[in-house]
């Protein structure tokens, strides 16, 4: 209903310069799949989906948003012990508590891995990380500075994760070497 009804209106406005960009926002990737393959959209809002915990967004949405030159915003995940607004399922714990182990065993800040991460993919133009008190407006700038190895990336691959194909932030590791 939206892409029939309310885009043709809202494409028309960029057409006459009354608007600069057509965008949509969602916290699941496969409408904004959809909604990539049948509009000229300019920007995506994929909140909470293109994480650490979850990568499926390199299927479909991210191929299209290249091939399609439309730039995705990501909202980093809250804290909490909720997914998708409901109690986390054991399978989300259980992986968050394994990222934190080897984010323990190379020293490494998982805030700072997360926003970092999500940045790594070229289609992500932007992030939008929560900030409920005004000191972490300054805490989410500074985690983009955290310098986090090389091996922590690879190590999160081999254990499967992350997925292979997914970008890491092109950072030295420990030997000063790059990550691929």
């Amino acid at each position: 209903m939206a892409i029939r009804d309310a885009y043709p209106a809202i494409a028309k406005l960029r057409e006459q310069s009354l608007i600069s960009g057509v965008s949509a926002g969602m916290n699941q990737w496969e409408m904004l799949a959809d909604f990539g393959h049948d509009g000229d959209f300019d920007c995506f809002l994929l909140a909470g989906r293109y994480s650490l915990l979850e990568q499926e967004a390199l299927d479909e949405l991210f191929p299209l948003c290249q091939e399609k030159n439309i730039g995705i915003l990501a909202k980093g995940a809250a804290q909490g012990a909720k997914f998708n607004y409901l109690d986390a399922p054991t399978e989300v714990i259980d992986k968050a508590r394994r990222l934190e182990q080897v984010s323990e065993r190379h020293g490494s800040d998982i805030k700072a891995a997360a926003s970092q991460f999500a940045l790594a993919h070229p289609v992500v133009t932007a992030l939008i990380p929560g900030t409920r008190q005004p000191a972490r407006v300054r805490e989410n700038f500074e985690l983009l500075k955290v310098a986090i190895p090389g091996d922590y990336w690879a190590e999160l691959k081999a254990d499967g994760l992350l997925r292979n194909d997914a970008p890491v932030p092109d950072c030295p590791d420990r030997t000063g070497t790059r990550v691929d």
